[in-house]
């Protein structure tokens, strides 16, 4: 979905604006996106949540899928509109912006090859004595929300790897006459977390951990809503 990110700098940036976007042709072909923690519960109304493996850090990431298959979004149709009552992911809504890796830093960063910026229209990043504009202030605060999340949602993978909690999940979706078979995923395992000592199952109810856990797992009945849209669009 990012095709050219850059760090914001304020004098390269100076006469740049940016025109929310109202469509979402540029997430047509977004199969899943990043998930913090924070939004499972409202997530899990309409997408499924699941796990991957990093295969730089090896560490597990948190993902909500938005389709079946590689490069295709069923949340978007074919006008570029999110589906009304498909969860949009705070990964998707934070688009033209992102914080990014510069160096050992993580900076904000706006994608110059989005439609949603130009030199021309909209809301400008800065103001004419180079400060950052109001618009830019409120991105800023909107991403450091976010990666605050990203953090929370880091501690979350990382309890329940040490629990043990994670197996690999595999699912066959019926797609009209085809089989559909989803793989490369991990869930949680119900089965892992009723064998763990009372003590351990009490401290993730008393943190609010299960709840999180609760929202996956229920989670994972929307993979026969996408089933049933992707053959609709068959």
């Amino acid at each position: 979905m990012f095709v050219q990110p850059m760090p914001i700098e304020n004098q390269r940036d100076k006469d740049l604006k940016v025109t929310p976007l109202s469509t979402y042709p540029h997430a047509a072909g977004l199969h899943s996106a990043t998930l913090a923690v924070d939004e499972y519960e409202e997530a899990a109304k309409s997408v499924p949540i699941v796990f991957t493996k990093d295969p730089a850090s090896g560490t597990m990431t948190s993902l909500c899928l938005l389709g079946i298959q590689q490069s295709r979004n069923l949340c978007v149709d074919g006008e570029g509109n999110w589906r009304t009552g498909m969860y949009i992911p705070a990964y998707v809504r934070c688009y033209p912006f992102l914080f990014m890796q510069s160096g050992e830093q993580v900076v904000p960063a706006i994608d110059h090859a989005s439609r949603a910026v130009s030199r021309e229209h909209g809301h400008p990043l800065f103001l004419e004595n180079g400060e950052a504009s109001d618009f830019l202030k409120a991105v800023l605060g909107m991403l450091k929300e976010y990666h605050e999340a990203q953090k929370r949602t880091r501690r979350f993978m990382n309890h329940m790897e040490s629990l043990d909690l994670f197996e690999e999940m595999h699912a066959d979706l019926k797609v009209g006459n085809e089989t559909c078979r989803l793989s490369g995923f991990s869930r949680i395992s119900e089965e892992k977390i009723a064998r763990l000592p009372q003590d351990a199952q009490a401290n993730l109810m008393a943190t609010g951990l299960f709840r999180m856990i609760a929202a996956h797992l229920s989670s994972l009945h929307n993979l026969e809503t996408f089933a049933r849209i992707q053959q609709s669009q068959a």
